[in-house]
């Protein structure tokens, strides 16, 4: 059923794109396309659960399952976040963009984080998304979500 679901609405998008290809700047409809695409791939990651912790777990979990380290590749070009998700390979801060990305659409607050060693170099970012009033990491790349001793997110 959620199949068909999606399915009708990609087709939906598709007829709505089309009619305003030709009235619409190139960006402008490839904005609105994005925009869609996102709202459709969050709600397909969520399965719509009303639990924004549930939610940002279940966000981290596609990110993670979906989109791959390119060790032994070229390098990933910053193409965006939806080139990353349909290229389905990226490094940490490009896993953490994606997710920031789709979270925005839930809608939950999320934001990127560079983590920084003492030279203030970034060896690794995460994500961080705003939980039950409180900023929550979560790591799409290694699939680690940060947990208090009670089980919820940190």
């Amino acid at each position: 059923m959620r199949r068909r679901q999606l399915v009708v609405m990609v087709m939906i998008a598709c007829v709505i794109t089309a009619l305003w290809t030709s009235r619409l700047p190139q960006q402008a409809v490839y904005a609105w396309y994005r925009a869609v695409a996102f709202q459709m791939i969050a709600d397909h990651a969520t399965r719509q659960t009303p639990d924004p912790e549930e939610a940002a777990l279940r966000l981290m979990a596609f990110v993670h399952d979906r989109l791959f380290v390119p060790w032994e590749e070229k390098p990933v070009a910053d193409v965006g976040p939806l080139g990353i998700l349909v290229a389905g390979r990226g490094w940490c801060d490009q896993q953490a963009n994606v997710l920031a990305q789709l979270a925005r659409r839930v809608p939950l607050d999320a934001r990127l984080v560079f983590l920084r060693d003492a030279e203030g170099r970034s060896p690794h970012s995460v994500a961080e998304i705003y939980v039950k009033g409180a900023w929550r990491v979560v790591d799409p790349f290694f699939g680690v979500a940060v947990r208090t001793e009670r089980g919820e997110l940190a």
